[in-house]
């Protein structure tokens, strides 16, 4: 070839694939060379099939019209020559030929194929393509009801024959070897009179060069099982960032087998919403949450329940896994959500900041104390547990036998006396009206504040959502690809749903404080009586709200080291409102015991 051997692609191998990229090129007034030996991968099967508009023509009549319709565009040529040896150059890349020449261009496109890794048999070379072929579907019409061998083994030897009997009846299987088939495998084979050959080694070791074909014949069913995982870890990966999910529906969700999405099951999804309702307000426990769950009919163990309560599935999302270099990401999915991101993020909010709740647990409502009462002769945690008698069952509290401590006493009148106690805790109505006054003060008095709040979170929301904007723009102008925007839109995304909750918060504080203020005030100063009443789970929350720490029960009356602060800073102001009043009634005045380890009883 002669004159300039420059050009702006070159491309190595001129079969359908090389001749498909030269015809697009010379559309588009590139300068392209074609470089091909005429070796083409198809060149001895006999005719082409299931190839639209070209069914039954030679593969060599195919490729002579390509060449045809490709050589009519000008900056197309042709170089019947074997591309031997490739230079990456300062301008590109260069390409020398067996004869010598060397061509250069800015690009290079390889459409080389494929070469077919043929057993070491006599004579398959020579029939491969004509006699000897790989696929049913490209040759089998040909040969239908012919005598027909399959060359195979195990499960892909199975399933092959199977195929194949779709074509022709009288069939034979090679195994190459030993067969691995089953039992099963086997008796359907003689089922349909389908004859199976077992033949020890094929290959001759006498050759040593041959060695590599037993390692190529040994690993290629394993190479094929991890491009098989790999092809499909990746479709799936693609599905899931699609926003599909591919697998049995979660808990409050269904498959439609129709439309291969799920859809929302309203009896169920009812269920999943109650639990995130009841973990967003804070006040239950996630053990206590799940058990009223399993009563409505969602059956879960512990940790399968928190990691209910942890997926962003129901917030409509999907998470992507993190893989290789990809790192883990949330995709919003095709599904529709349950549960409110608001919500979601509440209740991620209180799992991440839940309290480690005490060891002394117990369902008997008889013995409310047990985990925070403690014995005052050995100041270790005291059990409980009832006994059978005359009338009834009885409940006692008492010291555990491992300490060697012999100390009880009667439940009943303990809880009785622990229900007076807490009437010491009581402050009056005045002082709750005066409370009451001094936090309205103090809530008005952060009015200001609230509000500035609200206003930096609206200018937060605004920057956000024009960094989206931005972002968009971008995207659709091509400065940034799909999955940098993705990604980007997702933390955007995050940002907002967190600016929108604490405005959120902010704005119904000033709704929500008459309701908190008047149940709050109407609990402290008739505690004892919403002890009285209160089931198992309610009591333990009082008495912990309260006593942080130890209580003890000595000579009929109840002592502790320490009592909440607030529940503390009430009553020292009772006392005090107390005896202003006593003064100015009385000519005596009497100062009032301080609060300390125990309670004013005035």
């Amino acid at each position: 070839m002669t004159g300039n051997n420059t050009f702006d692609v070159i491309i190595v191998g001129g079969s359908y694939s090389g001749l498909a990229a030269g015809m697009a090129l010379g559309r588009a007034l590139r300068k392209v060379l074609i470089i091909d030996d005429g070796k083409s991968c198809n060149r001895q099967t006999l005719h082409s099939h299931n190839f639209l508009t070209n069914d039954g023509k030679t593969p060599t009549e195919i490729a002579a019209l390509a060449n045809l319709q490709v050589s009519r565009y000008d900056t197309v040529k042709f170089f019947n020559r074997t591309a031997i040896n490739g230079t990456k150059t300062e301008s590109g890349f260069g390409i020398q030929v067996t004869t010598g020449e060397t061509f250069a261009a800015k690009k290079l496109i390889f459409a080389t194929g494929i070469r077919d890794l043929l057993l070491p048999m006599d004579g398959i070379a020579a029939c491969w393509g004509i006699s000897v072929i790989h696929c049913p579907y490209c040759h089998g019409y040909e040969i239908r009801q012919e005598k027909t061998g399959v060359l195979g083994n195990g499960d892909s030897g199975y399933d092959l024959i199977r195929l194949i009997s779709n074509w022709t009846k009288d069939l034979t299987l090679f195994t190459n070897g030993l067969s691995t088939l089953s039992a099963e495998q086997r008796e359907k084979l003689r089922y349909h009179q389908i004859n199976m050959i077992e033949k020890e080694q094929w290959i001759d070791f006498s050759i040593a060069e041959n060695l590599f074909m037993l390692a190529i014949y040994l690993t290629a069913p394993q190479v094929e099982n991890d491009r098989l995982s790999q092809r499909t870890k990746s479709g799936m990966r693609q599905g899931l960032k699609q926003g599909r999910w591919l697998w049995q529906a979660p808990y409050g969700y269904s498959n439609n087998t129709q439309t291969n999405l799920i859809d929302i099951n309203v009896e169920k999804a009812t269920i999943i919403r109650m639990c995130f309702d009841l973990m967003a307000t804070g006040v239950f426990k996630a053990e206590e949450v799940r058990r009223k769950a399993k009563e409505k009919g969602l059956n879960l163990t512990k940790q399968g329940f928190l990691n209910l309560l942890q997926n962003a599935f129901y917030t409509g999302k999907i998470r992507v896994p993190a893989f290789k270099d990809e790192p883990e990401e949330l995709r919003f999915g095709l599904h529709e959500a349950i549960i409110d991101e608001n919500v979601f993020i509440s209740v991620q909010n209180v799992l991440n900041g839940k309290r480690k709740t005490y060891k002394g647990n117990t369902k008997d409502d008889c013995l409310p104390l047990i985990g925070i009462l403690y014995c005052p002769k050995c100041d270790q945690a005291m059990t409980g547990s009832g006994s059978k008698g005359n009338g009834g069952i009885y409940h006692y509290y008492h010291c555990q036998r491992k300490y060697g401590c012999k100390n009880s006493f009667k439940a009943g009148f303990a809880n009785s006396s622990f229900q007076e106690y807490l009437a010491n805790f009581e402050p009056s109505s005045e002082v709750l009206e005066l409370y009451s006054h001094i936090l309205k003060d103090v809530f008005k008095s952060n009015e200001i504040d609230r509000n500035s709040e609200i206003r930096k979170a609206d200018g937060e929301l605004a920057s956000i959502e024009n960094k989206i904007q931005i972002l968009v723009s971008k995207n659709i102008d091509g400065v940034i690809d799909d999955d940098t925007y993705r990604k980007t839109k997702d933390i955007f995304q995050n940002q907002k749903n967190d600016c929108l909750a604490r405005k959120q918060v902010l704005k119904t504080l000033p709704d929500q404080l008459s309701n908190y203020l008047s149940y709050g005030l109407s609990f402290i100063g008739n505690l004892s009586s919403y002890y009285g009443n209160a089931d198992l789970n309610t009591k333990k929350k009082i008495i912990g709200s309260i006593f942080p720490e130890k209580i003890y029960f000595e000579e009929n009356s109840y002592r502790t080291t320490k009592i909440n602060s607030v529940i503390e800073l009430i009553c020292n102001a009772d006392a005090g409102f107390r005896n202003r009043k006593r003064s100015e009634n009385s000519d005596q005045s009497t100062v009032a015991p301080s609060v300390g380890l125990e309670p004013t009883t005035l």
